[in-house]
């Protein structure tokens, strides 16, 4: 699937993001990646502090970028990867339940471009074992972003917005399907 666009909260409040689109694809039978590409006023945007790329959590309490992967039987992971270059990944048994660490994922690697006018991460998932295309295919995947500016006011972007809150875990925002190539 090609990159889509991201669209925020209808309840937020206008940031400095101008837009925001997002892209997943299959590196190989075990490696997932995915880019975000911001474009607005890069200057103010709050970005974390480069930090040393390693699992850290609450990441989402600052500009993160977010991909949720929904199996068939609602099970799903949710992987963080910030600008700092640390991540997160936590899987849940269902809808906000059964929450834990993740111990699927053996190591994350995440580069950063940026420039006045855009911004993008691109976030690359090595998985302990390897999943097959048809795995993958099966899941329903959720790109979202919490966009924090300067003034420390955050937005909340997804492809959906099921809900009258920002809810990334809502199932019904998990719409979109890895692709074979990282179009955007």
């Amino acid at each position: 699937m090609a990159a889509q666009a991201l669209s925020p909260h209808p309840e937020d409040p206008a940031g400095p993001v101008d837009s925001l689109i997002a892209a997943g694809a299959l590196d190989s039978a075990d490696t997932a990646m995915f880019r975000f590409a911001v474009l607005g006023d890069i200057s103010a945007i709050r970005l974390p502090d480069r930090g040393a790329g390693e699992r850290r959590d609450e990441l989402w309490r600052a500009t993160c970028f977010e991909a949720f992967l929904a199996a068939p039987d609602g099970a799903y992971l949710e992987l963080n990867f910030s600008p700092s270059t640390n991540w997160a990944a936590y899987e849940f048994d269902a809808y906000r339940q059964g929450m834990r660490d993740s111990d699927e994922i053996s190591a994350v690697t995440i580069s950063v471009e940026q420039s006045a006018g855009s911004y993008a991460l691109t976030a690359s998932v090595r998985f302990k074992d390897a999943m097959t295309r048809s795995s993958f295919a099966a899941c329903r995947i959720g790109l979202t972003a919490v966009i924090e500016d300067i003034a420390g006011r955050k937005t909340y972007w997804a492809i959906a917005h099921p809900d009258a809150k920002p809810d990334f875990h809502h199932p019904d925002s998990f719409v979109y399907r890895l692709g074979d190539t990282l179009d955007l």
